[in-house]
């Protein structure tokens, strides 16, 4: 489960020594929060390796929400060594979790070849994935399907509907 900046008024309510003590005791709430808090620099000074390490916490929890969130700081070097590879295996985390941004995000690593081999087809897979929730996300697959032969399509296409098919199985 994750936890986005509707909490932040919850977390602006706790002390943040009471935050702080229910994420070092393993709370993936306050982790997310403080995680994300250290990365916005809202209510603490702004501090990138502070956000990677709470998210990291939180992530290894499986949150998500977390797991997307040190996926971006490794895609942008923020906190950590810049590492698409490293970015990749986290989006690729959240995704499985049906998490739309990190289904965006592994998206454009496959369209890019960043971290991973270019794969138009394993791109569009996960780009009409995320538009399935967003829709403003219409316009990208619209954009890539410009990019990609009607058999290509074809292949992101199965490969989708294969992922949904097992997602709704509860098999990820």
């Amino acid at each position: 489960m994750s936890f986005f900046v509707k909490d932040w008024k919850w977390f602006a309510d706790a002390s943040f020594s009471k935050i702080l003590r229910e994420a070092e005791n393993g709370d993936v709430k306050c982790q997310h929060n403080l995680a994300s808090s250290y990365k916005l620099g809202e209510g603490v000074q702004q501090d990138f390796a502070e956000a990677a390490k709470w998210y990291r916490k939180a992530a290894e929890q499986n949150d998500a929400g977390s797991q997307s969130g040190l996926g971006v700081c490794y895609a942008n070097g923020e906190g950590v060594a810049q590492d698409y590879a490293e970015a990749v295996k986290w989006y690729r985390k959240a995704a499985e979790q049906n998490f739309t941004p990190s289904q965006y995000n592994l998206a454009q690593h496959y369209k890019d070849g960043a971290g991973v081999p270019k794969d138009i087809c394993e791109a569009y897979k996960w780009l009409v994935l995320a538009a399935k929730r967003n829709n403003r996300l219409a316009e990208d697959v619209t954009k890539t399907e410009g990019m990609m032969s009607p058999e290509e399509i074809a292949e992101g296409t199965r490969r989708a509907n294969d992922w949904l098919k097992n997602y709704k199985r509860g098999w990820w």
